[in-house]
């Protein structure tokens, strides 16, 4: 690292934008030292480690308009921005600390995830009325959202970013006039209270991500209204209530993904929530317009955080630039997975059979309820699902041999309920292990020690072979096994009379009536 007071004998030329990205760096070029002229500077992704140099901050005070340092090992603590001027600053993915640096009023975007900037939201944040991307994402932020947010969220808001820290306190209504809003962020925080209804104002809303946080709400039916709506997570929160009710129609009719998961959710899943669900009856590709910070894929990279079970959601990210005011920025189309997690919830009833007209949808998560009846065979219409949980309920019957035709199906849990008869065999259900069938003492067949045997006598009946299979009656083993039993009671009498007789005397008498018999 070049000394502070050092000077350059070198004579470089004089730059206006220097791109020096992934060019594993391990200091500061000394050539920045001459550029006086310089209003673009990228740094990211090298190897700088360490506070920045005080020279690095006098440089191009009046000129630097954009300044990326993001993808690197910096520390220390950032008191002001010098840069009066500053349009766009990227901080991400270093070890920054302390108090989040005071910004120019001139700053349009400021994105600082993963740092280690501390202490609350401060109020010279509100000054920021140009600012149209703010993403302070995995930090340890504390304190409330200060309402005067709805300075910048009025204004040019196109993404609010303030996941995983540790802010607290009741969301204040800071949406207003929010209509460029496309993308909120705020899951992994301590929030509470009810889901404000000035949300309803952001009619460009794409994605909202309120999980892990503690809102005590019922479910809010009129974020439906939102006409571009592609992602809503509401995971890991105190919501209660039924999920029926609303009277509105064409709810939700963008929706890709729905996270209801982890709450207190009753009553039945709503045949008429399933069928406004029209983004997912289709089985062409969607696609969604986030910025490229609110897009990386794995629960599904730039990074969409959505996780089930440790796993990320896979997505396709087609890259898209947007200049803006001269400068140039990437945009994801992010070709989204569709998506149903309710698990963990109360729900009841039997699984809504018009599920199976959700041809495009890859993951349902329908486990640890109390959803009751049978499987419906209609699941198996979705012939793209990948993933299909429906563990720890109290399902009955067969698993429909339909489901044998999923052939893009990887997982698929039914443990834990009351399921029984023959597991499907063939395509995808060859792969499936024990786990898969818990619970279910039953089930016979592949994967699973207990064979299905047609000459045991308390075996149950094949399932008939045609269409007719996934209309048979799940509980006709129960009528079945009645039958046995019945006819196991009355030989048991029969004998028992015989003992106490010695000789069938009164069986002669009753198929020979015309017939004298003596007992020896």
């Amino acid at each position: 690292m070049p000394s502070d007071n050092g000077n350059s004998t070198s004579t470089w030329p004089s730059f206006t934008f220097l791109g020096l990205s992934s060019c594993n760096l391990t200091e500061f070029p000394d050539l920045l030292r001459s550029q006086v002229n310089l209003y673009g500077l990228e740094l990211a992704d090298n190897k700088l480690r360490g506070e920045m140099p005080r020279w690095l901050l006098d440089l191009g005070k009046d000129s630097l308009l954009l300044l990326n340092l993001s993808h690197n090992s910096l520390a220390g603590t950032l008191e002001q921005i010098p840069w009066k001027n500053m349009q766009q600053l990227d901080l991400d993915f270093n070890m920054f600390e302390g108090q989040l640096p005071i910004l120019p009023p001139s700053t349009e975007y400021f994105t600082a995830q993963n740092n280690r900037f501390s202490g609350y939201l401060p109020s010279s944040l509100c000054d920021l009325e140009e600012l149209t991307e703010l993403d302070l994402s995995n930090n340890n932020l504390v304190g409330e959202i200060p309402p005067c947010f709805e300075n910048f969220t009025s204004k040019n808001l196109i993404v609010l970013d303030l996941q995983s820290n540790s802010i607290v306190g009741i969301l204040p209504p800071i949406f207003g006039q929010c209509s460029l809003l496309l993308s909120l962020s705020l899951s992994g925080n301590r929030l509470e209270g009810p889901v404000p209804r000035s949300l309803a104002n952001c009619s460009s809303l794409q994605m909202i991500d309120l999980g892990n946080n503690r809102f005590n709400d019922t479910f809010p039916h009129w974020l439906g209204a939102l006409p571009s709506l592609k992602v809503l997570i509401l995971r890991s929160n105190n919501f209660y209530g039924s999920l029926g009710s609303s009277n509105e129609t064409g709810i939700f009719s963008q929706l890709q993904i729905l996270d209801l998961s982890n709450n207190s959710f009753n009553g039945v899943l709503p045949h008429d929530l399933i069928q406004s669900l029209k983004a997912m009856i289709t089985d062409e590709e969607s696609t969604a317009y986030l910025p490229k910070k609110e897009a990386t894929a794995a629960y599904l990279g730039y990074q969409f955080d959505l996780y089930y079970n440790g796993t990320s959601i896979p997505s396709y990210l087609f890259s898209v630039q947007q200049t803006v005011k001269g400068f140039s920025r990437n945009l994801e189309i992010m070709v989204t997975l569709n998506i149903i997690d309710v698990s963990s919830n109360r729900l009841t009833g039997d699984i809504p059979e018009s599920i199976g007209d959700l041809a495009s949808l890859r993951w349902l998560n329908l486990s640890h309820n109390n959803f009751n009846g049978s499987i419906p065979p209609s699941l198996g219409n979705i012939k793209l699902i990948e993933s299909l949980d429906l563990s720890f309920n109290e399902l009955a019957g067969q698993i429909p041999p339909r489901l044998q035709n999923l052939i893009f199906l990887e997982v698929f849990n039914v443990s834990y309920n009351q399921l029984v008869g023959s597991i499907p065999q063939g395509n995808q259900f060859n792969s499936f292990e024990n786990g898969s069938y818990l619970g279910n003492p039953w089930l016979c067949g592949f994967p699973l020690s207990k064979k299905c045997k047609e000459d045991e006598a308390f075996d149950l009946p094949s399932p008939p072979t045609g269409d007719s299979d996934d209309n048979s009656d799940p509980h006709e083993w129960e009528i079945v096994m009645m039958g046995y039993g019945f006819g196991l009671v009355v030989g048991l009498v029969i004998g028992y009379f015989m003992f106490l007789e010695r000789t069938p005397l009164w069986l002669l008498k009753l198929f020979f009536p015309n017939r004298t018999f003596r007992v020896k």
